[in-house]
């Protein structure tokens, strides 16, 4: 709130010091926007300033605010949109004002993401305290990296409007989280003072000082992490520490007694203290703070203690409440004396170890209860107060003998031992909820549901929530249990060592049934803190040995385990990636490593003999550019001023990131576009009348066709290399870096590994690649595999080897995309097929043909008198078959079989497609375990819908190098999605789904065998005589 500020010794002063000038200035500021304009002289009357040098430039300055707020409507967020663009940001829609600025949507057009846009009030533009208040929040946010603070992305002055890019983080502040649910969990109030006190530890090692930490300044993201906004505050430490002038800049709610005072150095207690007093009202439901008036207010914070957490809601843990009031303490010595001894305290909370804060002594509580009750002190008398809290504290000593202390100490041993069992016990019933819930919500998905079932749903919520806080009210219990054991008898350290250890188990294998990789590996340093030597073989969560052979000469291996990428890359993609594991069982720590990163590697079928080329080299850049983002310009005619090999980045400013996008980028322009290339290492802007004329190409598509020269990354060297033409690349966004320093010695232990899933790739000379996919559970202390690449001629071409090691080792022979047409082609133009195609149509019926289901309309031309099939105008060859049935499907898998060359060809079933993909341990998806539509081909991954050439997604690959398993066509499989009323499985979404369970890998939807959609395809599976 802005106020006038108030002073305990307002005697006037000589002068003003430009830092007051400054503070008195933002005040101001502050009370003006906020309606309580008073005359500026008056105003600097009740803050104790006097005449003097310096205060008439100061007093005409208020009067500038004066003119400007009052002559001027204040624009709020609803008022519309002032500006279409503000240099390369396009305002979308308002967000929210303040007292500085009003937060916009915007797309920075460059880079095609969107951010939030903050741009100065039109009453305030121009204004010198404003600007330089919008400057130093830009300057603050330059200075630091941080997940929990808000990332800044450009900061400049267009149509005379001064405006900060920062990052958009969806979801709600904290302020708004309180006033819609009121006090908030315990263990998620811990968590965000994690991570919050971790980003101010990071904002004072930046020499900065926030200074206006509050509820409305913390975004809680969508996700549930804390980020920490708004530094329009900030100041340096060499700054804040100047400052005596007496005056105060935040919110005064939140505010430290010596931001109140104005008379004291600050320091990064200050942001301590607010940080506390933000996690009080969160904890509480209501500010510490709460009086009649600005007075009361500053007398309540600067005299007053707030009342305990523990009685205002007694649930909350002791400790919690501790660490709070310790943050909270009006003497900035006796707090936390750094946000990072603040952050270990919640570290140690939420791992269920003694913090290092300890409640007041009898002393200090006294003079505690002395300030809340100051007439009850003034009778007693402060002395009397001090002398019965020594007399409280020897009788409790004396209470406590040394017999009743180790009793009362087992007791609260055995009781946290008992609550770790009911713990573990509870986890089954747990499971069973969650699995009741997420068939449920999956059925939501895909058919109508009852009255009953939806009753029933509700009430499941409502029991996994209840069972979900019971859960962390016993893990809370049992750390209090132990500690408060510990204190008593200390010779308990040994056996409570073990309680927790028994508990953090039960935690780390929550973590690992929701699929909490964050928690995983939280409760796993946590237990090996707990082992007394810290050896990963005597750490009580299993670990597994593995053993890969094989009988082909000349084989390599190398060993990966999936992880998720914006865990190891604050600005990765929220995805999994394949991280080189080495020989101890431990992730290799490869910093320099670009994991994640669009790459090319070549098809699996691809005969590297005759060529300087191994299936495992890596193509990081193509004739200069990164295979990340853009076109390469393939052909185009003179008026263009395009030339051959430009690469395109971008149309009207908006960026592209590959060929179809730049395509729908030149549908929108309507012909005629600013085109931003980059051409020689040069980026360039031009103006293209007509961009229909420009033939565009992938890198994969562009180095296959024209060769060219090429980075390659081989076994962790760097070299330029001439690539020819005719090799079949294909793009990868989750490269497999083959190093020595992850490659396996065959037949040798690789010991350590932890729960997981893990990817080994087997190579020999002249054989396909294998890629094998090993699930680390509980049960298994050595695991043994034997791998065998097979010939290239083993397999037709376009199918990729794959195995699966669960309970036992499956090998499967998927195809490396879905049918395509061109495949599908030769089916419908065989005379047989032709045959049944028109005895069913001339029964009214359409079969094998691509068509409408609900219509029966046939996509695909047909030429009866040459018995041929065209493709639609805009359709083609490398493009998935659409509109066929389940009927459709096991016809043209039989007719593969029949006219190929050996082995089976047919329809996987749910269980290959689930190995195929590694769809275990929570992988929903192709990519993970989390749903974003630009990964895939499905409704909503870019701004118009439709059918694209198979492979065109490469987050779309399986980690044993399947492409497009959740997107573009749903896939028919062997398979029932309802038995009892014969529908048939199309699996793995499609190009017009939006739904995240429909374009899962096992997601899809229903249909009758014969029906078809304008969405449903089919993927091919291919088994040796040998499995027959």
């Amino acid at each position: 709130m802005a106020a006038d500020p108030p002073v305990p010794d307002p005697a006037p002063q000589d002068g003003l010091a430009d830092t007051r000038a400054e503070e008195l200035y933002d005040l101001y500021l502050e009370a003006a926007l906020a309606g309580e304009m008073r005359e500026p002289r008056d105003f600097l009357a009740r803050a104790g300033v006097g005449d003097g040098p310096g205060v008439d430039d100061l007093v005409a300055r208020l009067r500038q605010i004066q003119q400007l707020v009052g002559a001027r409507p204040r624009r709020e967020a609803s008022a519309g949109l002032p500006f279409d663009r503000l240099g390369e940001f396009r305002l979308l829609e308002a967000l929210g004002s303040g007292a500085m600025g009003v937060v916009y949507l915007a797309e920075q057009t460059s880079l095609g993401r969107l951010v939030a846009l903050k741009v100065i009030r039109e009453e305030l533009a121009g204004t010198l305290g404003a600007e330089q208040r919008f400057e130093r929040e830009a300057k603050a946010l330059a200075r630091i990296q941080h997940p929990g603070v808000v990332r800044l992305f450009g900061f400049g002055t267009d149509a005379g409007a001064r405006y900060l890019a920062m990052e958009l983080v969806p979801g709600q502040s904290l302020a708004e989280l309180m006033a819609e649910r009121g006090p908030l969990p315990p263990v998620q109030v811990a968590q965000w003072g994690l991570e919050l006190a971790g980003a101010l530890a990071r904002v004072h090692n930046a020499d900065l000082l926030h200074r206006d930490v509050k509820p409305s300044n913390v975004r809680i993201h969508e996700e549930g992490y804390a980020v920490l906004v708004d530094f329009g505050l900030s100041r340096s430490r060499d700054v804040g520490t100047q400052e005596r002038s007496g005056g105060f800049a935040g919110s005064l709610g939140y505010a430290s007694p010596e931001q109140v005072r104005g008379n004291r150095e600050l320091g990064p207690e200050t942001d301590v203290y607010s940080l506390g007093a933000t996690l009080y009202h969160a904890l509480s439901g209501r500010p510490a703070f709460e009086a009649q008036g600005i007075e009361a207010l500053l007398q309540a914070i600067l005299r007053e203690e707030p009342t305990p957490l523990g009685s205002i809601r007694p649930g909350i843990p002791k400790d919690l409440a501790t660490i709070v009031h310790h943050a909270m303490s009006k003497d900035p010595e006796r707090r936390y004396r750094s946000a990072y001894d603040m952050a270990a305290d919640f570290e140690a909370v939420l791992a269920l170890r003694p913090i290092r804060a300890r409640p007041p002594a009898p002393l200090e509580r006294a003079a505690k209860w002395a300030r809340r009750e100051p007439a009850a002190a003034a009778g007693l008398g402060i002395a009397t107060v001090a002398i019965l809290a020594l007399l409280a504290m020897v009788a409790l000593q004396k209470h406590f003998n040394r017999v009743e202390r180790e009793a009362d100490a087992r007791a609260a041993l055995e009781e946290a031992r008992l609550a770790v069992i009911e713990y573990a016990d509870d986890r089954e019933a747990m499971r069973s909820l969650d699995f009741e819930l997420r068939a449920l919500a999956q059925a939501r998905e895909y058919r109508f549901v009852t009255d009953e079932e939806r009753s029933s749903f509700a009430a499941i919520v409502d029991q996994v929530e209840e069972a979900r806080r019971r859960r962390e009210g016993v893990a809370f219990l049992v750390g209090e249990l132990l500690a408060r054991a510990q204190r008593l008898d200390p010779g308990l350290e040994e056996e409570a060592g073990e309680v927790l250890q028994s508990l953090l188990l039960e935690k780390w294998q929550d973590a690992v049934a929701t699929g909490d990789s964050v928690g995983q590996r939280l409760f796993e340093q946590e237990l090996r803190r707990a082992t007394a030597d810290g050896r990963l073989d005597e750490l009580p969560f299993p670990t597994a040995t593995l053993v890969v052979s094989s009988p082909v000469p000349g084989a390599r291996a190398w060993l990966f385990r999936l992880e998720e990428l914006d865990e190891i890359r604050p600005d990765g993609e929220r995805r999994q990636v394949c991280v080189p594991v080495g020989p101890t069982g431990l992730d290799l720590d490869q910093p320099d490593l670009p994991l994640g990163c669009r790459a090319l590697r070549l098809s699996s079928a691809f005969d590297d003999q005759p060529w300087n080329f191994e299936a495992t080299d890596l193509l990081l850049e193509v004739d200069g550019e990164p295979i990340d983002g853009g076109a390469f310009v393939a052909g185009s005619t003179e008026d263009t001023q395009l030339r051959v090999g430009d690469r395109i980045v971008s149309v009207d400013r908006r960026a592209v990131w590959d060929g179809l996008d730049a395509e729908l980028a030149v549908d929108a322009a309507s012909g005629s576009a600013t085109v931003g290339i980059r051409r020689g290492g040069q980026t360039l802007e031009l103006e293209v009348a007509d961009l229909s004329k420009v033939e565009l190409l992938e890198p994969d598509t562009w180095l296959t066709l024209r060769g060219g020269r090429a980075l390659r990354w081989r076994e962790g060297q760097r070299e330029s290399v001439d690539v020819p033409p005719g090799l079949p690349w294909r793009t990868t966004a989750n490269p497999q870096f083959a190093s020595r320093a992850c490659e396996l010695e065959l037949g040798v232990e690789v010991p350590g590994l932890r729960r997981g899933l893990y990817v080994v790739v087997v190579t020999a000379p002249g054989c396909r690649p294998l890629r094998a996919a090993v699930g680390q559970g509980d049960t298994e202390p050595r695991i043994e595999i034997e791998l065998e690449p097979r010939p290239l001629e083993f397999a037709p071409p376009g199918f990729v080897h794959t195995a699966y090691r669960g309970s036992v080792l499956r090998e499967s022979w998927p195809a490396e995309h879905e049918t395509t047409a061109e495949q599908y082609l030769p089916f419908l133009e065989d005379v047989p097929v032709r045959a049944q195609i028109d005895a069913a149509l001339a029964e009214g019926d359409v079969i094998r043909i691509p068509r409408s289901g609900g219509t029966g309309t046939i996509f695909w031309e047909r030429d009866e008198g040459a018995g041929t099939v065209e493709l639609p105008p805009d359709w083609t060859g490398d493009m998935p078959v659409i509109g066929i049935s389940y009927d459709d499907a096991t016809a043209y898998a039989a007719w593969r079989t029949e006219h190929g060359d050996g082995g089976t060809y047919f329809l996987g079933d749910q269980g290959r497609r689930a190995e195929v993909a590694v769809a275990f341990e929570s992988r929903l998806y192709s990519w993970g375990s989390r749903f974003d539509p630009r990964f895939a081909n499905t409704c909503f991954s870019r701004p118009r819908a439709g059918v694209e050439p198979v492979m065109s997604y490469p987050v779309d690959e399986s980690p044993t190098g399947v492409y497009d398993l959740c997107g573009n066509a749903a896939e028919f499989i062997d398979d029932w999605f309802d038995a009892a009323n014969g529908y048939r499985h199309a699996a793995g979404g499609a190009w017009g789904q939006a739904p995240a369970a429909i374009n899962g890998v096992l997601g899809g939807y229903g249909h009758k065998p014969h029906r078809s959609t304008g969405e449903t395809g089919l993927r091919l599976m291919w088994r040796p005589e040998e499995d027959r």
